[in-house]
């Protein structure tokens, strides 16, 4: 568990927690700019919470609708896919015995935070990229079904898929 724990905590998903936990970071920062630092010159403004989740969409776009193209935009992005894979791990482990329900605890504040934050914009990231089924596992071995399914995104996500199965099954 404690190894877990310090990959959760491991600096590469630094950007990705701190947004989590409504910090903000200098999208025009540059390459040698520490995480530490894009964190302290993007917070050092108070920003609005509706001006804040609209801030983490953008962010959180799916690259085929608008590129992303500001370095410390990419490195936020590969912050929140190094999360990603650590929930992805984590769920590895659950399934297999290495982890328990009861030691997802430990781990269910970033999983909430994940389901809403900006109104599900991880939810969606987490959908366009690959994360989605076993982010979904997790959450909801963790506890989090019904905050989980009550997400608009995640109604969203499973409206298609259902319209997108049913039209799969029609033209069959």
């Amino acid at each position: 568990m404690e190894s877990l724990i310090k990959d959760l905590n491991h600096p590469s998903s630094l950007l990705a927690r701190k947004v989590l936990d409504d910090f903000w970071i200098n999208l025009e920062g540059t390459p040698e700019i520490t995480d530490e630092t894009l964190i302290a010159q993007g917070s050092a403004v108070s920003i609005e919470k509706e001006e804040l989740c609209k801030n983490v969409k953008s962010l959180l776009r799916n690259h085929r609708e608008s590129p992303v193209v500001l370095h410390a935009e990419q490195r936020s992005r590969q912050s929140f896919d190094d999360l990603l894979d650590f929930f992805m791990k984590l769920n590895y482990y659950l399934e297999i015995g290495l982890v328990t329900k009861k030691e997802l605890l430990y781990f269910k504040y970033y999983l909430r935070r994940c389901i809403t934050k900006a109104h599900g914009a991880v939810l969606g990231y987490a959908y366009d990229y690959g994360y989605y089924d076993s982010l979904k596992h997790l959450m909801i071995q963790a506890g989090l079904k019904k905050i989980f399914f009550t997400c608009q995104i995640v109604i969203d996500i499973e409206n298609s898929r259902t319209a997108n199965s049913n039209k799969k099954a029609t033209m069959a």
